[in-house]
């Protein structure tokens, strides 16, 4: 089967998406015409698993936004059997989905948002980070015929390394500083912990200035896996105070290291109870983590917890699921046929898109 991956962020490689990567491997291994897709973030190159592709420059610099005409163009050319897409909200995503014929088996790997009103109508099979992480959604997946377990990526050769001595940081923090983060919001504890950030962003600047204390956070900036692995194994705890997120990959890398993580319940009310994620009242997550920190018999007990947890996401659970989910679309047939509707759904929103433009624009 000829089958093509689409990654909404733009990026330079796999990048983050290690996991897909090993995805589009395995399929060529099987003997698939596999390929991945996606927006260079500056100049990469290509290899034999992925290819690259323009940016439009009038797009601006949201990623969510980034649009590739060649990109289109391609997938029109491919008529993939099977489009699997990483993204929902991503334009790059659902703009790939409308390029495909009507009986294209349409794959979603589903992370951070989990809806998008161009994107669920058409997919036909869903990979869930967790059980039920579509629920909140579920009645727009018109077409939905199956879902399936699709575990984080762990790097396991980093996460089993021995820990420190000593651990220089109470508190961990790792991720991009953009406004939704809320990285500036742990800065009050500095004055009783020892905190560092991993992780760059427009708002970094920002946090460091108003961080400038006699304790200073330490920040390392954007750094490699191992150093992300380094840094959380240095530290007793993660605090998380993110206002908007799916499940992120740090909560994993986080636990599989035994560090503990601290997080707002608003923001991941939607993920199950799992052991060593503890989540917080908003007004409530700063002191609920000084807590954790001055309870050691507490801490160690949710650092044991949070191992126990991480090996759902086991290298062998990931090659099952990759397995699995090959053996499911090599026998699984697209049933559902679309209304008259739904097939000029597409036709009514470009007409609705390029008014909004010319509205823009005028």
């Amino acid at each position: 089967m000829k089958i093509r991956l689409v990654l909404g962020h733009p990026a330079d490689d796999f990048g983050p998406e290690v996991r897909e990567g090993l995805l589009i491997e395995a399929l060529c291994a099987s003997g698939h015409d596999a390929l991945a897709y996606r927006i260079a973030a500056t100049e990469g190159k290509n290899n034999a698993f992925i290819r690259l592709f323009a940016n439009d420059a009038q797009h601006g610099s949201d990623p969510h936004a980034a649009y590739s005409s060649a990109l289109l163009d391609q997938i029109r050319e491919d008529q993939p059997d099977v489009l699997i897409v990483n993204g929902p909200d991503y334009r790059a995503v659902y703009s790939a989905i409308r390029a495909v014929g009507p009986k294209a088996l349409i794959v979603s790997i589903i992370g951070g948002a989990t809806t998008h009103r161009r994107h669920d109508p058409r997919v036909h099979i869903v990979l869930e980070e967790y059980d039920g992480q579509i629920a909140p959604a579920r009645s727009a997946y018109v077409r939905l015929q199956h879902r399936m377990f699709f575990p984080k990526l762990i790097r396991w050769d980093l996460a089993q390394l021995p820990g420190p001595r000593t651990t220089p940081y109470d508190i961990v923090n790792v991720g991009s500083f953009i406004p939704i983060k809320r990285q500036i919001d742990l800065l009050p504890l500095a004055d009783t912990w020892r905190l560092c950030f991993v992780g760059d962003g427009p708002e970094r600047g920002n946090v460091e200035r108003q961080g400038n204390t006699l304790n200073r956070p330490a920040f390392l900036g954007n750094v490699g896996a191992a150093d992300v692995y380094a840094a959380i194994r240095q530290s007793r705890l993660m605090v998380h105070p993110s206002t908007s997120e799916g499940f992120p990959r740090v909560f994993a890398e986080s636990l599989s290291v035994g560090v503990p993580v601290v997080a707002r319940q608003s923001t991941f009310r939607h993920l199950p109870p799992i052991p060593g994620i503890v989540l917080a009242p908003d007004p409530d997550i700063l002191s609920v983590a000084s807590a954790i920190l001055n309870d050691a018999e507490r801490l160690d007990a949710l650092g044991v917890a949070a191992r126990a947890s991480a090996e759902r996401w086991s290298q062998a659970a990931l090659d099952s699921s990759i397995q699995h989910f090959i053996s499911i679309i090599e026998s699984l047939e697209v049933t559902y046929r679309p209304s008259l509707r739904e097939r000029l759904r597409p036709y009514a929103e470009d007409f609705v898109d390029a008014w909004r433009q010319r509205q823009a624009d005028a």
